[in-house]
């Protein structure tokens, strides 16, 4: 769902991805409104499920893990997915002035600390030989998915 506000004349949001997904209501609101109703599904972004020291599945939120990626010092764009129950997959392109490597292990640290710090230790983090790439269907860039669950 894309939100675009024309009455903040301070700042303007232009087509801002929510990231729900919506369907439209073919019947008029119930409550008169001459507006289209709608019915929010929800979001499309995949949340991942690792295993804790106890064994329980724990929820892990694709922004919460993309900010940690994203927001690593030479981090140009990323993309994250979970191939199996104890490893993600990171795909990573770098600025131009940064070390690869470097930035790679920084990444790879700075996961890890996320993990540890919501109770998962044992996730095998993979190194893509490939960059990010688009979606095949939707040409964008995703950011963080389960690749278990898409087939990917």
């Amino acid at each position: 769902m894309l939100l675009t506000n024309l009455a903040n004349r301070v700042q303007p949001i232009i087509r801002y991805d929510l990231g729900d997904s919506i369907t439209t209501n073919p019947n008029p609101c119930a409550r008169g409104s001459p507006f289209p109703a709608i019915h929010v599904e929800g979001r499309h972004n995949d949340t991942l499920r690792f295993l804790n020291g106890s064994g329980h599945s724990m929820a892990i939120l694709p922004l919460a893990l993309g900010t940690v990626i994203e927001k690593t010092r030479g981090v140009q764009r990323f993309q994250a997915y979970q191939t199996h129950d104890d490893e993600l997959t990171i795909r990573l392109e770098v600025k131009a002035d940064a070390d690869w490597e470097a930035v790679w292990q920084l990444v790879h640290q700075r996961i890890q600390w996320f993990f540890a710090e919501n109770g998962i230790k044992s996730v095998h983090i993979q190194r893509a030989s490939e960059p990010p790439q688009r979606d095949p269907h939707s040409q964008k860039y995703r950011t963080v998915w389960d690749a278990r669950l898409k087939g990917q």
